[in-house]
């Protein structure tokens, strides 16, 4: 008879017999059955998996394994599910942390940290660890897409488990070079097959400039130098397993003759030569001087912040952003907006700022909301072509090297399309000020990147309330929300995914976004050494409660039933009845009715 919480381990295997004993005995009195789907392997690994009495079933050969993983979770028939390649295993002190997860409640899926052996060596550098996965769950809770090295579709609450040696999956990931070079030219295939469909045409910088980012992603930025030798062969492997993607998809569509766009040779090959010698100064030769900003066209990064009857901390968060360094990465100009302030403001920023070169002065014709006063900034910063937007709260101060560290995520993986910092209450404002000590005081957490919690439509934060002790110092790309108070993001994607909705007018358009850049392809990244400070709703406080219950009340509703489940959106709905006719406020019932006669941006707001 099985327990209540009974588990399943699931394992997809082709030609793997060396591996497979070892993996299959690590299971043994954790897991209750063993599922092994064979894809036709040519040696005896069906018959290992038989032998130490796992369930074998057999599934096609398609080259890679992720179309196959979501047909042996069907045969799982335990509560939870552990997923494992065959070259991994699991340890002793691993195996009784997910025992005691299973009894818990709240959690229905797990990230595991991942303890990559390549060439006889633990990488512990080179964007090789922790290197999360979820491999711990409970059925139905997670999904594979078909797509190779697709990242798995999740729902209900998930938890991390420390990045400890102790608690990781060990993976013989790389045993030899030969095995790296077919492994790469098998998936190098793969991708460029999925490339041609979507008719894509490598350009020039596909083949010079990717390859050397992702060198210096893994080599520089993660730091692969010290991995020593091994390190070094890794990350010029990985860099050219990118080229190969690019290589084998101009082969697949016919080799054909081009002559090379000088203008396009060039400018790869200057942006290639700027990231190299960035990283180089920054990591290898501290009394290296070069000015980069002369010997390469810097990026432009314009800061946009908004103003509402707020000079004073406005002009604060200004003097803080003046002080910032660059690291002759690129250049700044900021973008301040007054959003029709009712008090004399902009007049004081006229006086102040007007002879500031770095400085544009902007007010727009009437109060447009957090969204619209935003947005207004950034047609004025896009129409100048400044190639990264930063959004950054008028109520906020920032550590000198702060934008520095927020631009770096965007040279290792191109698919970010935001990226925010770490972000602790200023001093005196932190929610529970007697909790902390005097020692505390500006190390509490306000934000360390944050979630959607899908069953109440709320974002909420990471770390929020707790003193920064470290435990959210990994930088991560798998966000679903963060808080719109800081964001870095690159003109690319604001082209594609498009300016905030004006509807909500204010609060809830960071969710929406978020949920539209995760929409358009794009991550949303936390990075951990990028640090400002929050006054904590100084840029709102004018408006009071009733502010509060109307547009929370409204726009909580128009974004859980533009995003929710089904079932959330039939809660809200039962809510929203009790809302109007049980226990709302004034607002909150107004916010209600407009929702329903589809209101939107002010709204009934006085």
């Amino acid at each position: 008879m099985k327990s209540k919480n009974s588990i399943s381990a699931v394992i997809n295997v082709r030609n793997e017999a060396d591996n497979l004993i070892k993996c299959l005995r690590s299971l043994r009195g954790f897991a209750d059955e063993i599922i092994v789907v064979d894809m036709h392997s040519l040696d005896n690994s069906a018959q290992i998996a038989k032998d130490a009495g796992a369930k074998v079933f057999q599934y096609r050969w398609m080259k890679v394994v992720e179309p196959a993983r979501n047909y042996a979770l069907s045969k799982a028939t335990g509560k939870w599910i552990i997923l494992l390649d065959p070259d991994e295993y699991l340890t002793k002190n691993l195996k009784l942390e997910l025992k005691k997860i299973t009894e818990r409640s709240d959690v229905d899926y797990v990230k595991i940290p991942r303890k990559n052996i390549i060439f006889g060596k633990w990488i512990k550098h080179s964007n090789s660890w922790p290197d999360y996965l979820i491999r711990f769950f409970k059925k139905g809770y997670v999904t594979w897409k078909k797509e190779i090295h697709s990242q798995p579709e999740v729902k209900g609450n998930g938890i991390t488990i420390l990045d400890s040696e102790a608690l990781a999956i060990r993976h013989n990931n790389y045993t030899s070079i030969t095995q790296f070079v077919t492994r790469a030219l098998r998936y190098s295939g793969i991708q460029a097959d999925e490339l041609k469909a979507l008719d894509y045409r490598p350009k020039t910088s596909d083949f010079i400039l990717k390859p050397i980012q992702e060198f210096n992603s893994r080599f520089f930025y993660s730091e692969g130098y010290k991995d020593g030798i091994h390190g070094l062969i890794f990350c010029i492997l990985q860099a050219f397993s990118i080229a190969l993607v690019y290589i084998r998809l101009w082969e697949k569509q016919g080799s054909k003759d081009k002559s090379l766009s000088r203008e396009s040779f060039v400018s790869a090959s200057l942006e290639t030569s700027f990231e190299y010698s960035y990283w180089f100064t920054k990591y290898f030769s501290q009394d290296f001087s070069i000015d980069l900003q002369k010997t390469f066209k810097m990026k432009r990064i314009a800061v946009i912040i908004l103003n509402w009857n707020q000079a004073k901390i406005t002009q604060d968060a200004v003097s803080s952003l003046q002080q910032i360094t660059t690291a002759n990465k690129f250049t700044f100009h900021i973008f301040l907006v007054d959003n029709h302030s009712s008090d004399n403001s902009f007049s004081i920023f006229q006086k102040k700022y007007s002879s500031i070169q770095n400085i544009t002065l902007l007010q727009t014709p009437k109060n447009l909301g957090f969204a619209g006063g935003n947005n207004y900034g950034i047609k004025s910063a896009l129409n100048q072509n400044f190639d990264y937007i930063l959004l950054i709260n008028n109520d906020t101060l920032v550590k000198k090297d702060f934008l520095v560290e927020l631009f770096h995520p965007f040279f290792k993986n191109k698919k970010i399309g935001i990226s925010a910092p770490k972000i602790y209450f200023a001093p005196g404002h932190e929610y529970h000020q007697n909790r902390y000590s005097k020692s505390q005081i500006g190390k509490v957490l306000w934000s360390a990147g944050g979630y959607i919690d899908w069953n109440n439509v709320y974002g909420n934060s990471y770390g929020l309330d707790e003193v920064d002790l470290g435990q959210y110092d990994r930088p991560r790309s798998d966000l679903e929300f963060t808080s719109g108070c800081c964001w870095l993001m690159p003109k690319s994607v604001i082209k594609k995914v498009g300016l905030l909705s004006e509807k909500y007018f204010l609060y809830y358009e960071d969710d929406d976004y978020c949920q539209k850049v995760l929409q358009a392809g794009y991550l949303i990244h936390y990075q951990p050494t990028s640090h400002i400070w929050h006054l904590n709703s100084g840029s709102s406080k004018a408006g009071g409660g009733n502010l509060h219950d109307y547009f929370l009340t409204r726009n909580r509703l128009i974004f859980g039933f533009s995003y929710a489940p089904f079932k959330t959106k039939f809660a809200l709905f039962r809510d929203s009845l009790r809302t109007l006719f049980l226990t709302g406020t004034k607002w909150q019932k107004r916010g209600v009715v407009d929702f329903y006669l589809n209101i939107r941006n002010k709204g009934s707001w006085r």
